[in-house]
Protein backbone atom coordinates (compact mmCIF):
# COMPACT_ATOMS: atom_id res chain seq x y z
CA UNK A 1 0.00 0.00 0.00
CA UNK A 2 1.33 3.47 -0.88
CA UNK A 3 2.31 5.76 1.97
CA UNK A 4 -0.07 8.63 2.63
CA UNK A 5 1.26 12.16 2.38
CA UNK A 6 1.56 15.23 0.20
CA UNK A 7 3.56 15.25 -3.03
CA UNK A 8 4.83 17.84 -5.48
CA UNK A 9 3.48 16.77 -8.89
CA UNK A 10 6.46 18.26 -10.72
CA UNK A 11 8.95 16.29 -8.59
CA UNK A 12 6.78 13.18 -8.65
CA UNK A 13 6.22 12.91 -12.42
CA UNK A 14 9.23 14.61 -14.07
CA UNK A 15 12.97 14.13 -14.34
CA UNK A 16 15.87 16.39 -15.36
CA UNK A 17 15.31 15.91 -19.11
CA UNK A 18 11.48 15.93 -19.12
CA UNK A 19 8.86 18.25 -17.63
CA UNK A 20 5.88 16.90 -19.54
CA UNK A 21 3.57 13.88 -19.93
CA UNK A 22 2.09 12.60 -23.18
CA UNK A 23 -1.42 11.75 -24.32
CA UNK A 24 -2.20 8.64 -26.37
CA UNK A 25 -2.08 10.78 -29.54
CA UNK A 26 1.48 11.94 -28.82
CA UNK A 27 0.53 15.42 -27.54
CA UNK A 28 2.86 16.71 -24.82
CA UNK A 29 1.22 18.16 -21.68
CA UNK A 30 3.22 20.25 -19.20
CA UNK A 31 3.12 18.73 -15.72
CA UNK A 32 2.76 22.19 -14.22
CA UNK A 33 -0.57 22.43 -16.05
CA UNK A 34 -1.96 19.54 -14.00
CA UNK A 35 -1.69 21.37 -10.70
CA UNK A 36 -5.18 22.25 -9.46
CA UNK A 37 -6.87 20.02 -12.06
CA UNK A 38 -9.07 18.28 -9.48
CA UNK A 39 -10.59 21.58 -8.38
CA UNK A 40 -11.04 22.64 -12.01
CA UNK A 41 -12.81 19.36 -12.69
CA UNK A 42 -15.20 20.02 -9.79
CA UNK A 43 -15.93 23.54 -11.02
CA UNK A 44 -16.56 22.32 -14.56
CA UNK A 45 -18.89 19.57 -13.34
CA UNK A 46 -20.76 21.85 -10.91
CA UNK A 47 -21.28 24.51 -13.60
CA UNK A 48 -23.75 22.13 -15.31
CA UNK A 49 -25.89 21.79 -12.16
CA UNK A 50 -28.70 24.24 -11.26
CA UNK A 51 -28.58 23.42 -7.54
CA UNK A 52 -26.30 24.04 -4.53
CA UNK A 53 -23.08 22.27 -3.55
CA UNK A 54 -20.77 21.74 -0.59
CA UNK A 55 -17.57 23.65 -1.46
CA UNK A 56 -14.82 21.44 -2.86
CA UNK A 57 -12.41 22.63 -0.17
CA UNK A 58 -14.73 21.48 2.65
CA UNK A 59 -13.31 17.95 2.90
CA UNK A 60 -14.43 17.36 6.53
CA UNK A 61 -18.10 17.88 5.64
CA UNK A 62 -17.86 15.66 2.57
CA UNK A 63 -16.20 12.86 4.54
CA UNK A 64 -18.76 13.20 7.35
CA UNK A 65 -21.69 12.95 4.91
CA UNK A 66 -20.21 9.93 3.15
CA UNK A 67 -19.71 8.18 6.48
CA UNK A 68 -23.13 9.20 7.83
CA UNK A 69 -25.03 7.88 4.80
CA UNK A 70 -22.63 4.96 4.19
CA UNK A 71 -21.95 6.03 0.62
CA UNK A 72 -20.26 3.14 -1.20
CA UNK A 73 -20.48 4.36 -4.79
CA UNK A 74 -21.62 7.20 -7.02
CA UNK A 75 -23.98 8.61 -7.99
CA UNK A 76 -25.68 8.39 -4.59
CA UNK A 77 -28.83 10.46 -4.05
CA UNK A 78 -30.10 10.79 -0.47
CA UNK A 79 -33.41 12.67 -0.12
CA UNK A 80 -34.34 14.49 3.11
CA UNK A 81 -37.81 15.87 3.83
CA UNK A 82 -38.61 19.35 5.16
CA UNK A 83 -37.94 18.18 8.72
CA UNK A 84 -34.53 16.70 7.91
CA UNK A 85 -35.75 13.12 7.96
CA UNK A 86 -34.46 10.70 5.32
CA UNK A 87 -37.22 10.08 2.76
CA UNK A 88 -35.12 7.55 0.88
CA UNK A 89 -31.51 6.57 0.31
CA UNK A 90 -32.53 5.12 -3.05
CA UNK A 91 -33.01 8.57 -4.53
CA UNK A 92 -31.04 7.74 -7.68
CA UNK A 93 -33.40 4.89 -8.55
CA UNK A 94 -36.52 6.88 -7.60
CA UNK A 95 -35.58 9.94 -9.68
CA UNK A 96 -34.49 7.75 -12.59
CA UNK A 97 -37.84 5.94 -12.65
CA UNK A 98 -40.29 8.69 -11.65
CA UNK A 99 -38.54 12.02 -12.22
CA UNK A 100 -40.42 15.05 -10.88
CA UNK A 101 -43.59 12.95 -10.52
CA UNK A 102 -41.95 11.29 -7.54
CA UNK A 103 -41.87 14.52 -5.51
CA UNK A 104 -41.77 14.73 -2.49
CA UNK A 105 -40.18 11.27 -2.85
CA UNK A 106 -41.77 9.83 0.25
CA UNK A 107 -42.66 6.17 0.59
CA UNK A 108 -46.32 7.15 0.43
CA UNK A 109 -45.85 9.03 -2.86
CA UNK A 110 -43.89 6.20 -4.50
CA UNK A 111 -46.45 3.65 -3.29
CA UNK A 112 -49.21 5.81 -4.78
CA UNK A 113 -47.44 5.94 -8.16
CA UNK A 114 -46.88 2.17 -8.15
CA UNK A 115 -50.54 1.55 -7.36
CA UNK A 116 -51.57 4.07 -10.04
CA UNK A 117 -49.52 2.18 -12.64
CA UNK A 118 -50.97 -1.15 -11.49
CA UNK A 119 -54.51 0.18 -11.87
CA UNK A 120 -53.65 1.67 -15.27
CA UNK A 121 -52.46 -1.72 -16.51
CA UNK A 122 -55.68 -3.36 -15.35
CA UNK A 123 -57.73 -0.77 -17.26
CA UNK A 124 -55.25 -0.19 -20.07
CA UNK A 125 -56.36 1.65 -23.20
CA UNK A 126 -54.72 3.81 -25.84
CA UNK A 127 -56.03 6.88 -24.04
CA UNK A 128 -54.58 5.83 -20.69
CA UNK A 129 -51.18 5.30 -22.34
CA UNK A 130 -50.91 8.11 -24.90
CA UNK A 131 -53.10 10.94 -23.57
CA UNK A 132 -52.06 13.37 -20.83
CA UNK A 133 -53.57 16.52 -19.35
CA UNK A 134 -51.52 18.63 -21.78
CA UNK A 135 -51.61 16.49 -24.93
CA UNK A 136 -54.12 14.22 -26.66
CA UNK A 137 -52.55 14.05 -30.10
CA UNK A 138 -49.72 12.51 -32.12
CA UNK A 139 -47.75 14.08 -34.97
CA UNK A 140 -46.86 13.03 -38.51
CA UNK A 141 -43.55 13.88 -40.16
CA UNK A 142 -45.45 16.51 -42.16
CA UNK A 143 -46.31 18.32 -38.93
CA UNK A 144 -49.98 17.28 -38.89
CA UNK A 145 -51.65 16.69 -35.52
CA UNK A 146 -53.51 13.39 -35.28
CA UNK A 147 -55.88 12.79 -32.33
CA UNK A 148 -55.11 9.62 -30.36
CA UNK A 149 -58.80 8.74 -30.71
CA UNK A 150 -58.23 8.03 -34.44
CA UNK A 151 -56.15 4.98 -33.49
CA UNK A 152 -58.91 3.30 -31.50
CA UNK A 153 -59.87 -0.22 -32.65
CA UNK A 154 -56.59 -0.55 -34.55
CA UNK A 155 -53.56 -2.73 -33.91
CA UNK A 156 -50.97 -0.21 -32.72
CA UNK A 157 -47.22 -0.67 -32.41
CA UNK A 158 -45.33 1.50 -29.92
CA UNK A 159 -41.82 1.80 -31.34
CA UNK A 160 -39.23 2.81 -28.72
CA UNK A 161 -36.29 4.04 -30.77
CA UNK A 162 -33.31 6.39 -30.98
CA UNK A 163 -31.89 7.92 -34.16
CA UNK A 164 -28.22 7.26 -33.34
CA UNK A 165 -28.70 3.77 -31.92
CA UNK A 166 -27.00 1.18 -34.13
CA UNK A 167 -29.56 -1.58 -33.69
CA UNK A 168 -32.43 0.86 -34.27
CA UNK A 169 -30.83 1.98 -37.53
CA UNK A 170 -30.61 -1.62 -38.69
CA UNK A 171 -34.12 -2.63 -37.62
CA UNK A 172 -36.07 0.43 -38.81
CA UNK A 173 -35.92 -0.40 -42.58
CA UNK A 174 -37.49 -3.80 -41.86
CA UNK A 175 -40.27 -2.18 -39.82
CA UNK A 176 -40.87 0.33 -42.64
CA UNK A 177 -41.17 -2.56 -45.11
CA UNK A 178 -43.65 -4.34 -42.83
CA UNK A 179 -45.62 -1.13 -42.25
CA UNK A 180 -45.95 -0.32 -45.95
CA UNK A 181 -46.93 -3.90 -46.78
CA UNK A 182 -49.73 -3.89 -44.19
CA UNK A 183 -50.92 -0.43 -45.27
CA UNK A 184 -51.03 -1.57 -48.91
CA UNK A 185 -53.24 -4.47 -47.81
CA UNK A 186 -55.60 -2.05 -46.05
CA UNK A 187 -54.96 -3.40 -42.54
CA UNK A 188 -56.10 -1.40 -39.50
CA UNK A 189 -52.55 -0.95 -38.31
CA UNK A 190 -50.44 1.97 -37.08
CA UNK A 191 -46.98 2.57 -35.65
CA UNK A 192 -46.19 5.29 -33.09
CA UNK A 193 -42.56 6.26 -32.44
CA UNK A 194 -41.70 6.86 -28.79
CA UNK A 195 -38.44 8.77 -29.12
CA UNK A 196 -35.56 8.17 -26.72
CA UNK A 197 -33.39 10.77 -28.47
CA UNK A 198 -31.36 13.24 -26.45
CA UNK A 199 -32.59 16.40 -28.13
CA UNK A 200 -35.23 17.75 -30.48
CA UNK A 201 -32.82 17.98 -33.43
CA UNK A 202 -32.00 14.27 -33.28
CA UNK A 203 -35.68 13.44 -32.96
CA UNK A 204 -36.67 15.50 -36.00
CA UNK A 205 -33.83 14.16 -38.15
CA UNK A 206 -34.73 10.58 -37.29
CA UNK A 207 -38.50 11.02 -37.63
CA UNK A 208 -38.31 12.88 -40.97
CA UNK A 209 -37.89 9.64 -42.94
CA UNK A 210 -40.51 7.58 -41.11
CA UNK A 211 -43.98 7.02 -42.63
CA UNK A 212 -45.87 6.67 -39.35
CA UNK A 213 -46.82 8.79 -36.32
CA UNK A 214 -44.93 9.83 -33.20
CA UNK A 215 -45.40 11.27 -29.76
CA UNK A 216 -44.16 14.88 -29.73
CA UNK A 217 -40.58 15.10 -28.47
CA UNK A 218 -40.01 15.76 -24.77
CA UNK A 219 -43.54 14.67 -24.02
CA UNK A 220 -43.79 13.43 -20.44
CA UNK A 221 -45.85 10.52 -21.74
CA UNK A 222 -42.65 9.15 -23.34
CA UNK A 223 -40.93 8.86 -19.97
CA UNK A 224 -44.06 7.39 -18.44
CA UNK A 225 -44.32 4.74 -21.18
CA UNK A 226 -40.65 3.79 -20.86
CA UNK A 227 -41.25 3.13 -17.18
CA UNK A 228 -44.68 1.57 -17.75
CA UNK A 229 -43.26 -1.04 -20.14
CA UNK A 230 -40.03 -1.44 -18.17
CA UNK A 231 -37.93 -0.37 -21.15
CA UNK A 232 -34.53 -2.09 -21.02
CA UNK A 233 -33.32 -2.31 -24.60
CA UNK A 234 -33.56 -0.55 -27.95
CA UNK A 235 -35.30 -1.03 -30.22
CA UNK A 236 -38.39 -2.23 -28.36
CA UNK A 237 -41.66 -2.87 -30.16
CA UNK A 238 -44.81 -3.11 -28.01
CA UNK A 239 -47.88 -4.36 -29.86
CA UNK A 240 -51.27 -3.13 -28.61
CA UNK A 241 -54.38 -4.96 -29.82
CA UNK A 242 -57.61 -3.29 -31.05
CA UNK A 243 -59.00 -3.59 -27.50
CA UNK A 244 -56.13 -1.50 -26.10
CA UNK A 245 -54.48 -4.45 -24.34
CA UNK A 246 -50.84 -5.47 -24.78
CA UNK A 247 -50.36 -8.36 -27.21
CA UNK A 248 -46.55 -8.42 -27.24
CA UNK A 249 -44.17 -6.60 -24.88
CA UNK A 250 -41.34 -6.72 -27.42
CA UNK A 251 -41.99 -7.95 -30.95
CA UNK A 252 -38.67 -7.04 -32.59
CA UNK A 253 -37.69 -10.66 -33.26
CA UNK A 254 -41.26 -11.46 -34.32
CA UNK A 255 -41.04 -8.79 -37.05
CA UNK A 256 -37.56 -10.02 -38.01
CA UNK A 257 -38.85 -13.58 -38.35
CA UNK A 258 -42.28 -13.08 -39.92
CA UNK A 259 -42.64 -9.46 -41.05
CA UNK A 260 -46.18 -8.66 -42.17
CA UNK A 261 -47.05 -12.38 -42.23
CA UNK A 262 -47.41 -12.25 -38.44
CA UNK A 263 -50.25 -9.68 -38.53
CA UNK A 264 -52.38 -9.20 -36.44
CA UNK A 265 -49.76 -10.72 -34.11
CA UNK A 266 -52.21 -12.68 -31.97
CA UNK A 267 -51.23 -16.03 -30.46
CA UNK A 268 -53.59 -17.79 -32.87
CA UNK A 269 -52.02 -16.14 -35.92
CA UNK A 270 -48.46 -16.81 -34.79
CA UNK A 271 -49.31 -20.46 -34.15
CA UNK A 272 -50.72 -20.74 -37.67
CA UNK A 273 -47.65 -19.03 -39.18
CA UNK A 274 -45.34 -21.39 -37.29
CA UNK A 275 -47.28 -24.43 -38.54
CA UNK A 276 -47.17 -23.13 -42.12
CA UNK A 277 -43.44 -22.58 -41.79
CA UNK A 278 -42.86 -26.12 -40.50
CA UNK A 279 -44.73 -27.49 -43.50
CA UNK A 280 -42.61 -25.36 -45.84
CA UNK A 281 -39.41 -26.58 -44.21
CA UNK A 282 -40.52 -30.18 -44.64
CA UNK A 283 -41.03 -29.51 -48.35
CA UNK A 284 -37.90 -27.36 -48.74
CA UNK A 285 -36.02 -27.58 -52.04
CA UNK A 286 -33.05 -25.69 -53.38
CA UNK A 287 -35.33 -23.91 -55.84
CA UNK A 288 -37.69 -22.65 -53.12
CA UNK A 289 -34.67 -21.29 -51.24
CA UNK A 290 -32.79 -19.69 -54.10
CA UNK A 291 -35.31 -18.93 -56.86
CA UNK A 292 -37.64 -15.93 -56.82
CA UNK A 293 -39.44 -15.00 -60.03
CA UNK A 294 -36.88 -14.49 -62.76
CA UNK A 295 -34.04 -14.44 -60.19
CA UNK A 296 -33.01 -18.05 -60.81
CA UNK A 297 -29.22 -17.75 -60.80
CA UNK A 298 -26.16 -17.07 -58.66
CA UNK A 299 -23.14 -15.02 -59.69
CA UNK A 300 -19.50 -15.91 -60.20
CA UNK A 301 -16.50 -13.68 -59.54
CA UNK A 302 -15.93 -13.49 -63.27
CA UNK A 303 -19.27 -11.76 -63.74
CA UNK A 304 -20.90 -14.80 -65.33
CA UNK A 305 -23.93 -16.44 -63.74
CA UNK A 306 -24.79 -20.04 -62.88
CA UNK A 307 -28.42 -21.24 -63.10
CA UNK A 308 -29.84 -22.64 -59.86
CA UNK A 309 -30.95 -25.66 -61.91
CA UNK A 310 -27.24 -26.58 -62.32
CA UNK A 311 -26.90 -26.82 -58.53
CA UNK A 312 -29.92 -29.07 -57.88
CA UNK A 313 -28.85 -32.45 -56.48
CA UNK A 314 -25.53 -31.14 -55.14
CA UNK A 315 -24.20 -30.60 -51.62
CA UNK A 316 -24.46 -26.85 -50.98
CA UNK A 317 -23.02 -24.69 -48.22
CA UNK A 318 -24.57 -21.26 -47.66
CA UNK A 319 -21.85 -19.02 -46.26
CA UNK A 320 -23.50 -16.09 -44.43
CA UNK A 321 -20.84 -13.53 -43.67
CA UNK A 322 -19.70 -9.88 -43.81
CA UNK A 323 -16.39 -8.13 -44.33
CA UNK A 324 -16.80 -5.94 -41.23
CA UNK A 325 -17.06 -9.04 -39.00
CA UNK A 326 -13.56 -9.97 -37.77
CA UNK A 327 -14.38 -13.63 -37.12
CA UNK A 328 -15.90 -13.86 -40.62
CA UNK A 329 -12.67 -12.63 -42.18
CA UNK A 330 -10.58 -15.05 -40.16
CA UNK A 331 -12.83 -18.05 -40.81
CA UNK A 332 -12.76 -17.37 -44.55
CA UNK A 333 -9.24 -18.80 -44.97
CA UNK A 334 -10.30 -22.01 -43.22
CA UNK A 335 -13.39 -22.31 -45.41
CA UNK A 336 -11.41 -21.69 -48.62
CA UNK A 337 -8.97 -24.45 -47.65
CA UNK A 338 -11.84 -26.81 -46.81
CA UNK A 339 -13.64 -25.89 -50.04
CA UNK A 340 -10.73 -26.96 -52.26
CA UNK A 341 -10.10 -30.11 -50.23
CA UNK A 342 -13.74 -31.21 -50.57
CA UNK A 343 -13.79 -30.26 -54.26
CA UNK A 344 -10.72 -32.45 -54.82
CA UNK A 345 -12.73 -35.41 -53.51
CA UNK A 346 -16.20 -34.87 -55.00
CA UNK A 347 -15.62 -32.17 -57.67
CA UNK A 348 -18.93 -30.88 -59.08
CA UNK A 349 -21.06 -32.54 -56.40
CA UNK A 350 -20.25 -29.72 -53.97
CA UNK A 351 -20.53 -25.92 -54.02
CA UNK A 352 -20.53 -22.91 -51.68
CA UNK A 353 -22.78 -19.86 -52.08
CA UNK A 354 -21.97 -16.57 -50.35
CA UNK A 355 -24.93 -14.77 -48.72
CA UNK A 356 -23.74 -11.28 -47.80
CA UNK A 357 -24.52 -9.27 -44.67
CA UNK A 358 -22.27 -6.43 -45.81
CA UNK A 359 -23.26 -2.79 -45.45
CA UNK A 360 -23.22 -1.95 -49.17
CA UNK A 361 -22.51 -3.33 -52.64
CA UNK A 362 -18.88 -2.06 -52.92
CA UNK A 363 -18.03 -3.81 -49.64
CA UNK A 364 -19.75 -6.96 -50.86
CA UNK A 365 -17.71 -6.90 -54.08
CA UNK A 366 -14.45 -6.34 -52.19
CA UNK A 367 -15.18 -9.30 -49.90
CA UNK A 368 -16.49 -11.58 -52.66
CA UNK A 369 -13.26 -11.04 -54.64
CA UNK A 370 -11.51 -13.15 -51.98
CA UNK A 371 -13.82 -16.14 -52.54
CA UNK A 372 -13.52 -18.92 -55.16
CA UNK A 373 -17.22 -19.83 -55.11
CA UNK A 374 -20.64 -18.41 -56.03
CA UNK A 375 -22.80 -15.68 -54.46
CA UNK A 376 -26.29 -14.25 -54.29
CA UNK A 377 -26.04 -10.73 -55.82
CA UNK A 378 -26.03 -8.04 -53.14
CA UNK A 379 -28.89 -6.06 -54.67
CA UNK A 380 -31.25 -9.03 -54.58
CA UNK A 381 -34.32 -9.64 -52.41
CA UNK A 382 -33.35 -13.33 -52.12
CA UNK A 383 -30.50 -12.33 -49.82
CA UNK A 384 -32.87 -11.00 -47.18
CA UNK A 385 -35.33 -13.87 -47.65
CA UNK A 386 -32.55 -16.38 -46.92
CA UNK A 387 -31.55 -14.49 -43.77
CA UNK A 388 -35.17 -14.42 -42.65
CA UNK A 389 -35.79 -18.08 -43.55
CA UNK A 390 -32.90 -19.24 -41.38
CA UNK A 391 -33.50 -16.45 -38.80
CA UNK A 392 -29.95 -15.20 -39.04
CA UNK A 393 -29.08 -11.98 -37.25
CA UNK A 394 -25.81 -10.10 -37.34
CA UNK A 395 -24.71 -11.58 -34.04
CA UNK A 396 -24.93 -15.05 -35.62
CA UNK A 397 -22.39 -14.50 -38.39
CA UNK A 398 -20.35 -16.08 -39.78
CA UNK A 399 -22.87 -18.87 -40.33
CA UNK A 400 -22.50 -21.91 -42.58
CA UNK A 401 -25.65 -23.85 -43.49
CA UNK A 402 -25.38 -27.25 -45.17
CA UNK A 403 -28.05 -28.15 -47.75
CA UNK A 404 -28.19 -31.78 -48.89
CA UNK A 405 -28.79 -33.11 -52.44
CA UNK A 406 -32.53 -33.28 -51.68
CA UNK A 407 -32.63 -29.54 -51.00
CA UNK A 408 -33.37 -30.08 -47.31
CA UNK A 409 -31.29 -28.47 -44.56
CA UNK A 410 -28.70 -30.88 -43.16
CA UNK A 411 -27.36 -28.59 -40.41
CA UNK A 412 -27.16 -24.90 -39.60
CA UNK A 413 -23.97 -25.49 -37.58
CA UNK A 414 -21.60 -26.52 -40.37
CA UNK A 415 -19.18 -23.76 -39.41
CA UNK A 416 -18.34 -25.41 -36.10
CA UNK A 417 -17.95 -28.79 -37.80
CA UNK A 418 -15.53 -27.27 -40.33
CA UNK A 419 -13.53 -25.56 -37.61
CA UNK A 420 -13.10 -28.81 -35.71
CA UNK A 421 -12.88 -31.39 -38.51
CA UNK A 422 -12.13 -29.50 -41.73
CA UNK A 423 -12.94 -31.44 -44.91
CA UNK A 424 -13.49 -34.61 -42.86
CA UNK A 425 -16.85 -33.13 -41.75
CA UNK A 426 -18.28 -33.50 -45.29
CA UNK A 427 -21.16 -34.25 -45.98
CA UNK A 428 -22.10 -32.83 -42.54
CA UNK A 429 -24.90 -35.33 -41.87
CA UNK A 430 -25.71 -36.54 -38.36
CA UNK A 431 -24.81 -40.12 -39.33
CA UNK A 432 -21.43 -39.06 -40.71
CA UNK A 433 -20.61 -36.99 -37.63
CA UNK A 434 -21.41 -39.95 -35.36
CA UNK A 435 -19.08 -42.11 -37.43
CA UNK A 436 -16.34 -39.47 -37.33
CA UNK A 437 -16.73 -39.18 -33.60
CA UNK A 438 -16.20 -42.90 -33.18
CA UNK A 439 -13.04 -42.71 -35.31
CA UNK A 440 -11.70 -39.95 -33.10
CA UNK A 441 -12.51 -41.93 -29.96
CA UNK A 442 -10.53 -44.85 -31.34
CA UNK A 443 -7.60 -42.54 -32.02
CA UNK A 444 -7.77 -41.02 -28.54
CA UNK A 445 -7.65 -44.44 -26.90
CA UNK A 446 -3.90 -44.39 -27.48
CA UNK A 447 -3.52 -41.35 -25.26
CA UNK A 448 -3.15 -41.56 -21.44
CA UNK A 449 -6.36 -40.89 -19.50
CA UNK A 450 -4.47 -38.67 -17.06
CA UNK A 451 -1.18 -36.79 -17.07
CA UNK A 452 0.94 -34.91 -14.57
CA UNK A 453 2.49 -31.77 -16.00
CA UNK A 454 4.47 -30.43 -13.07
CA UNK A 455 6.09 -27.80 -15.24
CA UNK A 456 2.70 -26.17 -15.77
CA UNK A 457 0.36 -27.50 -13.09
CA UNK A 458 0.63 -29.40 -9.82
CA UNK A 459 -2.60 -31.42 -10.11
CA UNK A 460 -3.41 -34.43 -12.26
CA UNK A 461 -5.06 -33.55 -15.58
CA UNK A 462 -7.93 -35.64 -16.96
CA UNK A 463 -8.54 -36.22 -20.69
CA UNK A 464 -12.03 -34.94 -21.59
CA UNK A 465 -14.00 -34.05 -24.73
CA UNK A 466 -16.36 -31.58 -26.41
CA UNK A 467 -15.80 -28.37 -24.54
CA UNK A 468 -14.27 -25.17 -25.88
CA UNK A 469 -11.17 -24.34 -23.90
CA UNK A 470 -8.15 -22.07 -23.51
CA UNK A 471 -4.78 -23.81 -23.45
CA UNK A 472 -2.65 -22.38 -20.64
CA UNK A 473 0.59 -23.31 -22.39
CA UNK A 474 0.21 -22.03 -25.95
CA UNK A 475 -2.59 -19.54 -25.08
CA UNK A 476 -4.67 -20.76 -28.01
CA UNK A 477 -8.34 -21.77 -28.09
CA UNK A 478 -9.57 -25.21 -29.06
CA UNK A 479 -12.45 -27.65 -29.38
CA UNK A 480 -12.43 -31.38 -28.79
CA UNK A 481 -10.18 -33.46 -26.60
CA UNK A 482 -7.95 -31.83 -24.00
CA UNK A 483 -6.43 -32.39 -20.57
CA UNK A 484 -8.24 -30.59 -17.77
CA UNK A 485 -8.14 -29.88 -14.03
CA UNK A 486 -11.67 -29.08 -12.86
CA UNK A 487 -10.49 -27.80 -9.48
CA UNK A 488 -8.36 -25.07 -11.05
CA UNK A 489 -10.16 -24.70 -14.40
CA UNK A 490 -6.81 -25.43 -16.06
CA UNK A 491 -6.61 -26.86 -19.58
CA UNK A 492 -3.92 -28.00 -22.02
CA UNK A 493 -4.00 -29.22 -25.59
CA UNK A 494 -2.85 -32.86 -25.73
CA UNK A 495 0.17 -31.76 -27.75
CA UNK A 496 1.02 -29.27 -24.98
CA UNK A 497 0.29 -31.65 -22.10
CA UNK A 498 2.43 -34.37 -23.69
CA UNK A 499 5.18 -32.00 -24.81
CA UNK A 500 7.95 -34.20 -23.46
CA UNK A 501 6.25 -37.43 -24.49
CA UNK A 502 5.10 -38.88 -27.80
CA UNK A 503 2.66 -36.45 -29.40
CA UNK A 504 -0.72 -37.72 -30.63
CA UNK A 505 0.12 -38.87 -34.14
CA UNK A 506 -3.10 -37.81 -35.85
CA UNK A 507 -3.79 -34.59 -34.00
CA UNK A 508 -3.07 -32.28 -36.89
CA UNK A 509 -4.90 -34.56 -39.33
CA UNK A 510 -8.13 -34.66 -37.36
CA UNK A 511 -8.00 -31.09 -36.05
CA UNK A 512 -9.65 -32.34 -32.86
CA UNK A 513 -7.85 -30.05 -30.47
CA UNK A 514 -6.17 -27.13 -32.17
CA UNK A 515 -8.41 -24.23 -33.18
CA UNK A 516 -7.93 -20.99 -34.90
CA UNK A 517 -6.87 -18.87 -31.91
CA UNK A 518 -7.20 -15.56 -33.68
CA UNK A 519 -10.80 -16.26 -34.72
CA UNK A 520 -11.88 -17.35 -31.25
CA UNK A 521 -10.29 -14.32 -29.62
CA UNK A 522 -11.92 -11.99 -32.13
CA UNK A 523 -15.28 -13.64 -31.47
CA UNK A 524 -14.88 -13.01 -27.75
CA UNK A 525 -14.04 -9.37 -28.45
CA UNK A 526 -17.11 -9.00 -30.70
CA UNK A 527 -19.40 -10.53 -28.05
CA UNK A 528 -17.92 -8.16 -25.45
CA UNK A 529 -18.52 -5.17 -27.71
Amino acid sequence: MAESGSYDLLQLLSWEKRDFLIRNNGEQVKISGLIGKTVESFIGHFSKMPWLAVPFSDSPTKKRLKKLFKVMGIPEFVILDANGNVSTQEGTKVVWEYGAEGFPFTLERISFLIEEERAAKLNQSLNSMLVSSTSNYLISNYGNLVPVSELENKTVVLFFTMKSHRQCLKFTPLLIETYKDLKDKGCDFEVVSISQDRNDKQFREGFATLPWLALPFNNKVSEKLARYFDLRTLPTLVIIGPNGKTLRSNAVELIEDYGSEGYPFTSERLTQVAEDERAKREAQTLECLLVSGDRDFVMENSGFTTPISDLVGKHILLFVSALHCASSRTFLSKLVQTYFEIKSKVDDAFEVIFVSCDVDNPTFCKYFDQMPWLAIPYVDARRKSILRWFRIRERDIPKVIAIGPSGRTVTTEARKLIRVHGEEAFPFTEEHMKSLKEEIKDMVQGWPETVMNCERHQHELLLIDEVQFNCFRCREMGFGWFYYCEECDFALHPVCALMDKEKPKEEDKKNVTDENAKESKEEEEEETN
